[in-house]
C-alpha cells in the first residue's frame, strides 16, 4: 500500500518499531515506549520562523547521557 506525504514543506517520519512515534504532537510529556524526545535545529536563530527546519529524534538514552570524551589515538586528526 502506498503512503503519501500531505501538505506543504512535507515532514518525513520513519520508525523502527510500530508505535514508537507520538501521534499528533512532537514533544509529549511521555514519549511512547519510554523514549526521550530531543529536537535538533538545522537553521540559524536569525532565520525567519517560516524557514526554520528541525529534526525530532526519539532516543533510548538522552544524548546528554554520553560518557566522558577520551582522546583518540590517531595521527590523522
Amino acid at each position: 500500500e502506498l503512503q503519501y506525504l500531505h501538505g506543504f514543506g512535507n515532514e518525513h517520519e520513519t520508525e523502527a518499531l510500530t508505535g514508537a512515534l507520538p501521534h499528533g504532537q512532537f514533544n509529549p510529556q511521555q514519549a511512547p515506549m519510554g523514549l526521550y524526545a530531543e529536537q535538533f535545529s538545522t537553521t540559524a536563530f536569525t532565520a525567519p520562523r517560516h524557514q526554520n527546519r528541525r529534526t525530532w529524534m526519539y532516543r533510548i538514552r538522552p544524548s546528554a547521557a554520553q560518557g566522558r570524551y577520551e582522546p583518540m589515538a590517531s595521527d590523522r586528526l
